[in-house]
């Protein structure tokens, strides 16, 4: 019997320049014969319940009294929308994860993730076979089975 698994899986949202302007989670299920291994991270965004993407740019994150620490680094994109390449870790270093939370409104929040790993030529997102998704479910249900 085929078992299959719930994944919400972290999508960056990137502008042509392939600078990020947000992330999207997308639930998919997977046939949990496909992955090849997994591992529990700690400190990975991921969205309440009811959020499915967050555009940086956001009218309701412009309320936060956090807001001109955003806007400081997407100010030095050409769109003026987005985070430089490599430069939203850094944004995420110095702010840290209560005033991250607090900048995007309760959107997102600090959480344990997992990374999942799939055999060559079933990567759910087409991407390189050596990527791993990013899921923010799914853990117990792996733990179960996927030896």
């Amino acid at each position: 019997m085929t078992n299959f698994i719930k994944l919400k899986i972290e999508k960056k949202i990137e502008n042509d320049a392939g600078e990020l302007q947000g992330f999207e989670w997308v639930e998919v299920y997977v046939n949990a014969d496909n992955i090849s291994h997994f591992k529990k991270v700690k400190n990975r965004l991921c969205p309440n319940k009811n959020v499915e993407k967050i555009y940086f740019t956001d009218e309701k994150y412009k309320d936060s009294t956090y807001y001109s620490r955003l806007e400081k680094y997407l100010l030095k994109s050409k769109t003026q929308d987005a985070f430089l390449k490599d430069e939203f870790s850094d944004f995420i270093q110095k702010y840290g994860r209560a005033d991250v939370s607090a900048i995007f409104a309760g959107d997102i929040m600090f959480s344990e993730a997992i990374e999942v790993y799939f055999k060559a030529g079933v990567h759910p997102l087409d991407s390189s076979d050596k990527e791993p998704v990013i899921s923010c479910c799914g853990l117990e249900e792996l733990r179960i089975l996927v030896p």
